[in-house]
């Protein structure tokens, strides 16, 4: 009984602009059809091609804001990523949970038409990452013709744990 019309979920259910549905007019198979967006053509940068360091960093989930801008990573890092007698997550695995995200970013923002190369990245470390659970958060500056900037914060329980600013260009 569904079918797809236009890149949409299309269901027939012969009632007419059921819970402020809009029904299709036209050459519509089922006349008084109303349809029903699933954001099957939102792009989903993890669904195709996800980069697999991802699951070295140990990524769990998203949470993209498009009205916002902005995008949000959990990871659950793991002992590999330690140092000092397991206990302190190495530096470079938090520069790359905080630039993954923002390149996520650029690339749910953009559907997925450009890739965002890092040109500069500028990372503040305020306190020790340990094993367990992270949020990076990260959000849309501004967009030029060729280039973007982004900046995004990593937090362990509710606390900032380092921030980030980057410019990537646009390819």
């Amino acid at each position: 009984n569904a079918f797809r019309r236009d890149g949409r979920a299309v269901e027939c259910t012969g009632l007419e602009n059921q819970q402020g549905g809009n029904s299709f007019q036209g050459s519509n198979p089922c006349l008084s059809a109303t349809y029903l967006i699933i954001n099957m053509h939102e792009f989903n940068p993890f669904s195709i091609n996800k980069p697999k360091f991802l699951d070295i960093l140990g990524f769990s989930d998203f949470n993209l804001d498009k009205e916002n801008k902005t995008l949000e990573l959990k990871f659950n890092a793991s002992v590999e990523l330690t140092h000092s007698n397991d206990t302190i997550v190495q530096g470079g695995f938090v520069t790359a949970m905080l630039d993954s995200c923002m390149a996520q970013l650029v690339l749910a923002l953009t559907n997925g038409q450009v890739n965002p190369l890092t040109l500069d990245i500028n990372v503040q470390f305020l306190r020790p990452c340990t094993v367990g659970e992270i949020l990076v958060r990260a959000k849309y500056i501004k967009e030029g013709r060729t280039i973007a900037y982004t900046s995004a914060e990593l937090f362990q329980n509710e606390k900032i744990v380092a921030s980030a600013t980057a410019t990537s260009k646009l390819v």
